[in-house]
């Protein structure tokens, strides 16, 4: 169990930011860090532009999670793709960019349509090569398919996302 007296030391090094952080999200301290956190900050001269700084970056930082992940979501060209080349190793290095970016949705989307396209070659497959005809249909149906997982995560898929990724971002902010 760590003493008052360990977190006033550990604190008394922390920026006036990492402070303000700490009491900004009380529910992944205890009562003890953010009393000892708070008593810092009072012993310090914080300016009112330090706060005003922090709750803008704080905002920003709302923001950008939201645009991200709310608004953001892939291109009719990118869910194309995923869905065409759903190969593990090209997947994963289109992929890759998201993932170092933090965009959760786009993510999801692109496995989802990664699945999807995967799954509809596989329904399709032991009608391939029976002749050129049915190639071509097959081609058309895969194309419908495309359109039919288009048009669920329009209506449904992304609605479920954002909701949850709504949801995890209140519950890790609070």
């Amino acid at each position: 169990m760590i003493t008052r007296e360990e977190l006033e030391n550990r604190y008394s090094q922390h920026s006036n930011h990492e402070l303000m952080g700490i009491i900004d999200n009380k529910s992944s301290y205890t009562e003890l860090a953010i009393d000892v956190a708070m008593n810092e900050l009072a012993n310090r001269d914080v300016l009112e532009e330090d706060l005003i700084l922090y709750k803008t970056e704080r905002f920003i930082d709302v923001l950008d999670y939201l645009q991200k992940n709310i608004v953001d979501d892939l291109k009719l060209w990118e869910k194309i793709i995923f869905y065409v080349m759903w190969f593990p190793f090209v997947n994963f290095i289109l992929r890759r960019r998201y993932l170092e970016d933090d965009y959760i949705l786009k993510l999801r989307q692109a496995n989802y349509y990664s699945w999807s396209g995967f799954l509809s070659f596989f329904i399709l497959l032991p009608f391939i090569g029976q002749n050129n005809l049915a190639n071509i249909l097959i081609f058309v149906l895969y194309i419908l398919l495309f359109v039919v997982v288009l048009r669920y995560d329009e209506l449904f898929n992304r609605k479920v996302i954002k909701k949850k990724l709504y949801q995890e971002y209140i519950l890790n902010k609070k």
